[in-house]
């Protein structure tokens, strides 16, 4: 039998994991100069969507940042709830199981996008692309 402890790391992120199992690895942030030097370089974009997937863990509060800074809203994979702070302005919700809509205004707001930044995001095609599986948005993934 094994006896299984859940967690709650700074963030907000609620797992269970085994006890004696090693930590999920954090994600390893960008410098401030990289961030304002993608910030900077997408002032053309007309929708940008910050994507969040699970290896996004620890990333929470410089995700939000960089939302506030593009203005651009926050939509995270059913895996990576809690990542983000739901409760903030940007944040949309979940896009879905396997991106089937789970909150309406997400799916509505990807629809609109032209750019996709993902942060350890593991299926991309919800985001970026139409429903032929084609790609129709620039993806920027960070990971």
């Amino acid at each position: 039998a094994y006896d299984v402890q859940s967690y709650c790391p700074e963030d907000n992120d609620r797992r269970f994991r085994v006890a004696g199992a090693p930590e999920p690895p954090v994600v390893q942030l960008p410098s401030a100069d990289t961030f304002k030097s993608c910030a900077k370089s997408l002032s053309d974009c007309k929708g940008i969507i910050l994507a969040v997937g699970p290896r996004a863990r620890g990333a929470g509060k410089a995700i939000e940042e960089l939302s506030e800074k593009l203005n651009a809203p926050i939509i995270t994979s059913f895996d990576a709830k809690g990542i983000v702070d739901e409760s903030h302005s940007n944040c949309l919700g979940v896009l879905g199981i396997f991106g089937s809509p789970g909150e309406e205004m997400a799916q509505k707001t990807i629809e609109r996008a032209d750019t996709i930044i993902s942060f350890g995001l593991d299926v991309l095609n919800p985001f970026v692309a139409c429903e032929d599986g084609i790609q129709i948005r620039t993806l920027i993934q960070c990971e």
